[in-house]
């Protein structure tokens, strides 16, 4: 997969007409991952060289900042095949003086059981939603798949936080607080891996879902501050809210499960209408027209696999919430 991904950044720098350096953080791997990176560089549009560093996530990405001698900085997941044009797309934005970071479209390979609720998880999520709070200057995370950012805000900002979940959003949603825009532009895509296993899955949603406390704890004073803005006084607690909201939706159904089939007497007033209703809700209805804004209406055809998705998410979403750890020491990550 390092290879792909080296071969799709030389790709994509083959339509930007100025240098790309491609720093590969080679995290702990004991496999070949660094000599098939060392052997990929071998392209006519990219420079690069792999940085071994044996530390988590968060120091490894400061690591990369650190030795960044570019005026921008490109942030890639290694399972992230950027598509032709986009960095130069991307790059374009920053025109603006106030521009502070740029992410685009998540595409899937198309290959794997959760692919096609994928796809349109992600064109709700980074087509619709996105671009409707880009409208209001609140716009709160770019995902790290994909994630431009003018390098001297970062570093402004001290790096990105480590020893919590979200990293990419807390770092795009305090660069946005600095007043900089975020911009999400659906016509930058990539193809990004979806996880192929229940168990990946799983430990891929727990930590996403966690992510939503972890930045909103990190970023109370946003909510809880003087200074008040759309993004801190409406968006993230919004965000509770329906992180709340998709907590509480297996037992909802299963309660009402059981009192519909189960119920009697005066008190058995639960018909099949408000479980339907609570299974697919007005996200079926947002999902089927974002298919169409993004003019992929073909995906519509994965509506019933998302609807499932959606249960199965909400269930993951039950087991992040029931099983985070709580910290007491409010010093700890300031």
């Amino acid at each position: 997969m390092i290879a792909r991904t080296i071969r799709a950044l030389d790709s994509a720098a083959e339509g930007y007409a100025g240098n790309v350096t491609v720093l590969l953080i080679d995290n702990n791997s004991r496999d070949a991952t660094a000599a098939i990176a060392e052997a990929s560089f071998a392209q006519p549009h990219i420079i690069g060289k792999v940085i071994r560093e044996g530390t988590r996530q968060g120091p490894c990405l400061n690591t990369g900042l650190r030795l960044t001698e570019t005026d921008y900085l490109v942030r890639v997941d290694a399972d992230t095949q950027i598509l032709p044009g986009s960095i130069a797309r991307a790059l374009s934005w920053f025109a603006n003086p106030r521009m502070g970071v740029v992410g685009g479209l998540p595409l899937v390979p198309g290959t794997g059981p959760f692919d096609s609720a994928r796809q349109i998880e992600t064109l709700v999520k980074h087509g619709f939603y996105s671009i409707a709070l880009q409208g209001v200057h609140s716009v709160v995370g770019v995902p790290g798949m994909l994630a431009v950012y003018r390098t001297e805000v970062i570093r402004e900002l001290g790096g990105f936080v480590s020893g919590m979940n979200g990293e990419d959003t807390d770092i795009s949603m305090r660069i946005g607080e600095l007043g900089y825009d975020i911009m999400v532009d659906p016509r930058i895509r990539y193809i990004s891996e979806v996880p192929v296993s229940l168990e990946h899955l799983r430990e891929q949603r727990l930590r996403w879902f966690r992510s939503v406390l972890h930045i909103s704890s990190r970023g109370r004073q946003m909510i809880l501050g003087h200074r008040a803005t759309m993004r801190g006084r409406v968006i993230l607690p919004y965000m509770l809210f329906n992180s709340a909201r998709r907590t509480a939706m297996i037992p909802l159904i299963i309660y009402g499960i059981l009192e519909y089939f189960l119920g009697s007497g005066p008190l058995g007033l639960m018909m099949w209408q408000p479980l339907v209703a609570v299974m697919l809700s007005a996200s079926a209805l947002v999902a089927m027209l974002a298919c169409l804004l993004a003019g992929m209406p073909r995906a519509i055809l994965g509506l019933p696999s998302y609807i499932s998705f959606r249960l199965l998410r909400g269930y993951f979403t039950l087991e992040s919430m029931l099983t985070i750890r709580v910290n007491h020491d409010k010093t700890a990550l300031p």
